[in-house]
């Protein structure tokens, strides 16, 4: 990505996942607990978002058995 989307995926701190749509980092995601914010940086198909979602759904997480919960954001 460029360098101003870069700084978002390489914090000093805690560094957010990439979301990557057909080979290309479209955005950012956080994990706290069972929810999972991703912060998408262009507008996303209904068919790309279920995907992502579907994907996300896949997360190994230490909550038992309880899914995931998304929520999106934009991040211009």
């Amino acid at each position: 990505p460029d360098e101003a989307r870069r700084r978002e995926l390489w914090t000093s701190r805690v560094w957010p996942g990439a979301v990557m749509v057909d080979g290309e980092i479209v955005g950012t995601w956080r994990r706290a607990g069972r929810s999972l914010t991703i912060t998408a940086w262009a507008d996303l198909t209904p068919d790309r978002q279920d995907a992502v979602e579907a994907e996300a759904a896949t997360l190994p997480l230490p909550v038992g058995d309880l899914p995931i919960q998304v929520t999106w954001e934009r991040g211009d």
